[in-house]
């Protein structure tokens, strides 16, 4: 699997996910408990890359890209 994708921070993973899925998106795989919060990988049925990313950062953690 190849993987060239966008990050959507999202806060309502189940909300994306039905709207991913209506469009045609499926899920691919789950990380959970990431060290910056769980992903999951999705892509296009006859897409061998992994086209979109979900990533859900628990309340109140920071986010590990931004410093200060």
């Amino acid at each position: 699997m190849q993987i060239l994708h966008r990050v959507l921070r999202v806060t309502d993973i189940d909300a994306s996910l039905a709207f991913s899925g209506a469009i045609g998106y499926r899920v691919v795989s789950r990380v959970l408990r990431a060290a910056i919060g769980d992903l999951t990988l999705l892509n296009l049925p006859d897409d061998e890359f992994v086209a979109m990313a979900g990533r859900v950062t628990p309340t109140g953690s920071p986010d590990p890209r931004r410093r200060g």
